[in-house]
């Protein structure tokens, strides 16, 4: 996936944020995520550019509070990469 975004809007750094979690099926099960970090199966964001910064999960420029936006359950750390 390729995404690049020029510029954020006026809203709150809280409503430009991406969140990402684990939901929970009809019966109570958390949905299964797969592993990105050991297996390349997960959520893998690449290409992704703000405002002409390359965001990456190695620059740690990816967070709700940083350039990148990006609000993701700790939990899931394994299971998403940037690059």
């Amino acid at each position: 996936m390729n995404l690049w975004i020029e510029e954020w809007n006026e809203l709150a750094v809280e409503a430009q944020a991406s969140k990402f979690e684990a939901l929970y099926s009809p019966t109570g099960e958390r949905v299964f995520v797969g592993n990105e970090i050991s297996a390349g199966r997960g959520v893998g964001i690449v290409n992704y550019v703000v405002g002409g910064e390359r965001i990456s999960k190695a620059a740690e420029n990816w967070r709700s509070h940083e350039v990148g936006r990006l609000d993701f359950d700790p939990s899931l750390w394994e299971n998403w990469n940037a690059w």
